[in-house]
């Protein structure tokens, strides 16, 4: 990458200054950028669904962790009756 933004800066001095450059790396941030969009926008039901699923698995687990200490402090009281 950062040759290619030495190219740009020589391409820039040579065909027109920073409006060139500006123009020329706006172009490459772009050829970056869409594929990534339609990447994300493919994958977005996919996401969700493993969104969902991860926190749903954390819902549980935080229920299984308040249902043992709760078990706990029945155990604890009764022991102490």
């Amino acid at each position: 990458m950062v040759v290619i933004y030495l190219i740009a800066i020589a391409l820039g001095g040579v065909y027109g200054g920073i409006e060139f450059l500006y123009n020329f790396l706006d172009i490459l941030l772009a050829t970056i950028i869409i594929p990534n969009m339609i990447g994300l926008l493919l994958l977005s039901d996919e996401v969700k669904d493993l969104k969902d699923e991860f926190f749903l698995v954390i819902q549980n687990i935080i229920i299984l962790q308040n249902s043992m200490e709760f078990t706990k402090f029945l155990i604890i009281l009764g022991g102490k009756t």
